[in-house]
């Protein structure tokens, strides 16, 4: 089951724990609302690939980006959300305050992280939850942090996010 989707007959169920509703459903059409603005400010920002983050400005503005999601999801009790979402600007801020980690990782990460906040805001649209599944964005984070290169990736989002890195 990929992040964002339900699992359908024969397929393995997500942990109970992974799954994440919102609390409140008008703040839940805010906080939507809201995330599909700053993914989409994300997105246009992180297309530049590799050079994403020449300059510095735009490293602060991702994580800004990162931190409004984190706060958009603690506010409606998505914590695993805004779990994704601190994990990049816990990395984005060790390397703009320490200099730790690679750019194009940073930027990898980043993209990685706004591609699944987006399926999972279509997934909270669609059918009011969704699975989300942080492992990858939490081992990739720390890796930055300890200034250790990010595994190959072999999912196709990861593909994509490796494409991006390499523009």
């Amino acid at each position: 089951v990929q992040d964002g989707e339900a699992a359908s007959p024969g397929q393995p169920q997500s942990p109970p724990e992974w799954i994440e509703r919102p609390r409140d459903p008008e703040l839940a059409a805010i906080f939507i609302e809201e995330a599909r603005e700053v993914l989409a400010a994300l997105e246009t920002t992180l297309a530049a690939g590799a050079s994403a983050f020449e300059e510095r400005e735009r490293a602060v503005e991702v994580r800004r980006g990162f931190h409004t999601l984190k706060g958009s999801g603690r506010m409606v009790g998505l914590e695993r959300f805004a779990r994704a979402a601190w994990c990049v600007e816990d990395a984005l801020n060790a390397w703009l305050e320490h200099g730790r980690g690679l750019a194009p990782d940073l930027v990898r990460l980043a993209c990685e992280a706004r591609a699944r906040s987006e399926d999972w805001i279509e997934a909270f649209e669609r059918n009011g939850e969704a699975s989300i599944d942080i492992a990858k964005l939490e081992a990739w984070a720390e890796c930055i942090k300890r200034e250790e290169p990010l595994p190959e990736d072999t999912d196709a989002r990861g593909r994509e996010a490796q494409a991006v890195r390499e523009i």
